[in-house]
């Protein structure tokens, strides 16, 4: 579960090979937009339910594809260790 969590962490920035991650932006946004369009119609608990629920609803996805980058690149990683002592 540790290793989990630190490879998904890992899959979030930077990954070699790989680059950093291409929904780290887009995820920033869409929660932003879900948080101001409800702060200028309606309540501040309405925006931080809305920014909520886009976290839940575009980040699980976000997560999931950080942990398969993150193990992707360490397979490569390994990978070419294993081609350098052949």
């Amino acid at each position: 579960m540790i290793r989990m969590i630190k490879r998904t962490i890992k899959g979030c920035g930077y990954v070699p090979g790989y680059g950093t991650h291409p929904g780290t932006p887009i995820i920033w946004y869409l929660t932003f937009l879900g948080f101001s369009i409800n702060l200028v119609n309606g309540t501040l608990m309405m925006a931080i339910v809305s920014a909520s629920l886009m976290l839940i609803i575009f980040g699980i996805p976000y997560l999931w594809s950080a942990h398969e980058r993150a193990v992707d690149g360490e397979k490569d990683f390994i990978r070419g260790l294993t081609k350098e002592y052949k």
